[in-house]
């Protein structure tokens, strides 16, 4: 039995979801922005007039901050009475962490330290 059959089907308010998804999907731009911090002073450092790889990353964390805008107005505008299960939703989320955070949930696992799911 894998960690997410453990996990306890519980049903909740979807705007509840969809606000932690606007908040997961700002925390990646938050992070995203470090990232290209650090590749734009790679690219200083190196002398290399390829920004290719800096504006890729900006493009990400713009859409990565839409796409939590996205949420943040969708958890704003539905229904406080429309239910989900976010623990069924998390199936196809590879990464532990975040789908802990995503159904506000402790999985059950076999090494607390890993971050993937086996697969």
């Amino acid at each position: 039995m894998t960690s997410l059959n453990k996990a306890q089907d519980k049903r909740e308010p979807m705007r509840a979801v969809l606000g932690r998804a606007s908040v997961e999907a700002r925390r990646l731009a938050e992070d995203l922005t470090a990232l290209d911090r650090t590749i734009g002073r790679a690219i200083q450092s190196a002398g290399a007039d390829d920004l290719r790889d800096l504006q890729q990353a900006d493009a990400i964390r713009q859409g990565l901050e839409g796409l939590s805008r996205f949420f943040a107005t969708l958890a704003e505008t539905t229904d406080p009475a429309i239910m989900c299960d976010p623990a069924q939703a998390i199936r196809n989320v590879p990464l532990r962490a975040q789908a802990q955070r995503l159904a506000q949930t402790l999985l059950q696992t076999d090494t607390p330290e890993d971050e993937l799911w086996d697969q």
